[in-house]
């Protein structure tokens, strides 16, 4: 499954966004407050709406907390449309709902076309208002098997459990989209870790690289060779379990063996001893979870891996090269950054940067910028070096009126 483009409207401040997947990593900046989570954790909410069983649906159907609550869009039904490509197909579809409020029914909306790689027409191939769904079940067949749903049931989960119709992969890959966001290190030097079985635990620093070693060795050669290459003063980042035997003598413990403490050092090239993780800097230790947390979601197969606001944690001087770094890993998870600081549109390509701007009514859009907006911001920019983000962010719906005017 490869992702072509996803578009979110009406979830908490975010009216109508298209996010286009044209190249390995997209940047969303923006001032702070704008809605640059928002937009993340709603597809994040999307994610979960199309994997969840019925009953979980409902509750995020009805969790006041995902709500718009802006007068212009408040409990407007909230719309999303995945487009995809899978080995025989390109795929669109999209999913509605009207939010769940004094035990309103929710609506559901759903619709996915089709159309093979050499196709230039889409074909309708499932589509369902409210309790009642239609599908084609194969290629030269109709869209007119009719089939009863309850309320917060989707249609193409219970297709794929049927496993009835011609394009079951795609129903898969559909409710297989995984969305998964880095926010760095928590507290005690914790951080989020994806675990075989999918699911996102926190643990310590130290654990975490033990197990993915423990896990997959060609992984953990990876993250190894990434930090190397970023740093080139680490000469090399071991970890293994120990325990303290009869004789009160420290051994490797057994793999399996859940006993033991686990100890990860980092040995670097000028430094007598190796450290220990603990000892590293807040910022060593977020870019250990970055890349940790990128190699697990390509691993598991997650679709889409964000990090929020990167230049929280990355020096400047030190962005292109990670950028570039995680460019050349050519991993199929498809990347998101956020960032409220205007440098990192300097290392992304410019189809590939997404702008915040606030509307009149309070809400928040996200649209890219055209080679001759980026022509327009340079020259503006030529002498302000350190041009601030909220800067860009008035400058470009003036130059959208203005290239307007020119074309």
């Amino acid at each position: 499954m490869r992702l072509k483009s996803i578009k979110i409207s009406n979830y908490k401040n975010i009216k109508n966004t298209t996010i286009n997947f044209d190249g390995p990593i997209i940047a969303i900046v923006a001032p702070n407050n704008y809605g640059k989570s928002n937009l993340l954790h709603a597809m994040i909410f999307f994610s979960n709406l199309l994997s969840s069983t019925s009953s979980y649906r409902f509750y995020l159907m009805s969790n006041k907390n995902n709500i718009p609550l802006f007068k212009s869009n408040y409990c407007k039904p909230f719309d999303a449309e995945l487009s995809f490509e899978t080995d025989k197909y390109e795929a669109v579809y999209n999913c509605s709902f009207k939010w769940i409020i004094n035990k309103d029914k929710p609506s559901i909306v759903e619709e996915l076309k089709l159309r093979g790689h050499k196709s230039k027409k889409y074909t309708l191939v499932l589509s369902r208002k409210d309790n009642t769904g239609k599908y084609a079940s194969t290629k030269l067949g109709r869209c007119n098997n009719i089939i009863k749903l309850n309320d917060s049931e989707l249609l193409i989960s219970k297709l794929n459990i049927s496993n009835s119709v011609y394009y079951s992969d795609v129903l898969k890959d559909l409710l297989n989209f995984k969305v998964s966001i880095d926010n760095g290190v928590v507290n005690d030097s914790q951080i989020t870790f994806i675990s075989p079985k999918n699911t996102i635990d926190v643990m310590p620093l130290e654990e975490a690289i033990y197990k993915l070693k423990r896990n997959n060795q060609n992984d953990f050669e990876l993250f190894k060779f990434v930090l190397c290459k970023l740093f080139p003063e680490i000469e090399n980042i071991a970890t293994q379990k120990v325990i303290i035997n009869e004789d009160d003598k420290l051994e490797i413990s057994d793999e399996e063996c859940d006993n033991g403490t686990i100890i990860s050092r980092v040995q670097l090239k000028y430094s007598k001893h190796p450290f220990k993780l603990s000892q590293l800097s807040e910022g060593f230790k977020r870019i250990f979870s970055f890349l940790l947390h990128l190699i697990q979601a390509n691993t598991y197969k997650y679709n889409i891996f964000a990090i929020e606001e990167i230049e929280n944690t990355i020096h400047p001087s030190l962005l292109k090269e990670f950028i570039d770094v995680i460019k050349s890993l050519n991993t199929s998870v498809q990347m998101i950054i956020t960032s409220y600081s205007p440098n990192i549109i300097s290392y992304i390509n410019s189809k590939n940067v997404y702008i915040g701007s606030i509307m009149e009514d309070g809400l928040a859009t996200f649209s890219n910028l055209s080679k001759k907006e980026i022509t327009k911001l340079d020259n503006k920019a030529y002498d302000n070096k350190h041009l601030f983000v909220e800067v860009i962010s008035k400058l470009l719906a003036n130059l959208k009126k203005e290239v307007s005017k020119n074309e």
